[in-house]
């Protein structure tokens, strides 16, 4: 009973085989691809890929093929050295079965001692990365040569492939796709002879979402009782739905949801703490624009800056020197004590070329070094919220120190010379801060500098243009 039972299985499963038949080749060369349906002594039925029925007669058919086997051109190696291009149709245990045109029933066979190995002549190994209107692809080539590739694409709504490009190369990015879209696709590889081989493996793709538009923010409105009311125009998503907005706080470094709200208004309380505010929108597909911040008035802010100067000698110190350069490094106090001052101390160091006659003759000034300690003052407007113009008064002292020679008449000799003065300073400028970031901003500067020494004043202008971080 048991045997009988193995028996019957057996059968069930070669018919089941049988049912399922990948391939059928007729005598004319010609191959049918799909699932046979019936089978009997003299035709057999067979569903193609396009989902019709063709009634075969037995006496027309070569060889049916109850396994997937790939049928594309390969690249054979022989054992004794010599390599053949061909179709690979057939294998048992003991031989391969090629033809040299794949619709053409002539075949030939090696056996599998001879054959040393076999590529295959498709690209394969396709894959790529979408990004909201294109698609970066990249794959392995095949073993022989290729003269080029062509990339085949089926959006939604397409029946069938259409070839999207070629190239040359085992790379491409194909663009102008529509956002948050589903695509297909798979590379060619065209030949020196002009064939074209087998598709590489399928890549489906989905393009990404794009997020809504920043939400343009008004200045916020201070109630009566000290609360915000915070309003903003509503904000527009190009392929989804907007589904509504985050308000964000950001407090000692770390940011926090404080509400999730459809409506294009807040009301930030009076006791809420925080550094800063800022809203985003978000759509159906939680695509979420960039922040946009909300303006509140201006806060205390601490800064560190450090910038690079020119200086240019007027009046004394030109007869004395020429044009100089060095650095300013400022510790800057933003909306202390009253909104839109600003107070900064400094501490710079220039060095200007030796250019002229000192005090003696036949003296020559070889360089100057100034270094000043200054505090400035000044108050900022704010054309944009990041852009702010700051003219300033600035008070303090000016180290100078002199290094010249003079010709020592009773010595009879050259005779060098350093000494430092430490004098009282004073000055005027103006400054453009751009803020970059939430902490970094970028200045330039300008400024008219006069120090005074026994022997008289001497004067400056500087240009400066540096970077800092606020904190």
């Amino acid at each position: 009973m048991v045997l009988a039972g193995v028996s019957c299985f057996s059968i069930l499963l070669f018919f089941n085989e049988a049912l399922n038949a990948e391939t059928v080749f007729l005598k004319d060369g010609s191959i049918i691809e799909g699932r046979i349906i019936s089978d009997s002594a003299g035709t057999v039925a067979v569903k193609d890929k396009d989902n019709k029925t063709r009634t075969v007669q037995r006496v027309n058919i070569m060889r049916i093929l109850y396994t997937d086997l790939y049928m594309g051109k390969v690249y054979v190696q022989k054992t004794d050295g010599k390599n053949i291009i061909a179709y690979m149709v057939d294998e048992d245990r003991d031989t391969y079965t090629f033809r040299r045109e794949l619709f053409n029933p002539e075949e030939f066979k090696l056996r599998r001692d001879q054959v040393l190995f076999m590529a295959r002549g498709n690209p394969s190994g396709l894959e790529g990365e979408p990004d909201t209107d294109h698609v970066s692809l990249k794959w392995f080539p095949p073993y022989n040569q290729v003269r080029k590739y062509k990339i085949y694409i089926k959006g939604p709504g397409d029946k069938s492939y259409s070839v999207a490009d070629e190239t040359g190369s085992k790379s491409i990015t194909l663009k102008k796709l529509k956002s948050n879209t589903k695509y297909q696709l798979y590379v060619t590889a065209i030949d020196s002879a002009g064939d074209e081989s087998l598709p590489s493996n399928e890549l489906s793709i989905t393009t990404k979402n794009i997020p809504p538009s920043d939400p343009d923010v008004n200045p916020a409105e201070k109630l009566p009782g000290g609360d915000y009311k915070i309003t903003w125009k509503e904000s527009t998503d190009p392929d989804g739905k907007l589904a509504g907005y985050r308000v964000y706080k950001k407090l000692d470094g770390s940011e926090t949801v404080i509400s999730d709200t459809k409506k294009t208004e807040y009301t930030l309380s009076k006791n809420e703490e925080y550094d800063s505010i800022y809203i985003a929108a978000y759509d159906d597909l939680k695509g979420e624009s960039d922040r946009s911040p909300v303006f509140l008035g201006r806060f205390p802010r601490i800064g560190v800056s450090i910038r690079a100067a020119y200086l240019y000698p007027m009046g004394k110190l030109k007869d004395l020197a020429d044009y100089g350069y060095g650095a300013v490094v400022k510790y800057e106090m933003s909306n202390y004590f009253m909104q839109q001052l600003e107070l900064s101390a400094e501490l710079g160091f220039f060095y200007l070329q030796g250019g002229g006659d000192f005090t003696e003759p036949e003296s020559k000034v070889n360089s100057l070094y100034l270094i000043p300690v200054m505090i400035n003052g000044g108050y900022a407007f704010y054309p944009s919220e990041t852009l702010a113009v700051i003219p300033y008064l600035s008070a303090g002292m000016m180290a100078v120190h002199y290094d010249y020679n003079y010709f020592n008449i009773p010595a009879s000799k050259d005779t060098n010379v350093t000494e430092n003065e430490y004098n009282p300073a004073a000055g005027a400028g103006i400054t453009l801060r751009y803020i970059a970031t939430e902490d970094v901003y970028i200045d330039i500067s300008a400024d008219y500098r006069i120090f005074f020494e026994e022997s008289g004043s001497f004067s400056f202008c500087t240009g400066l243009i540096g970077a800092g971080m606020m904190f």
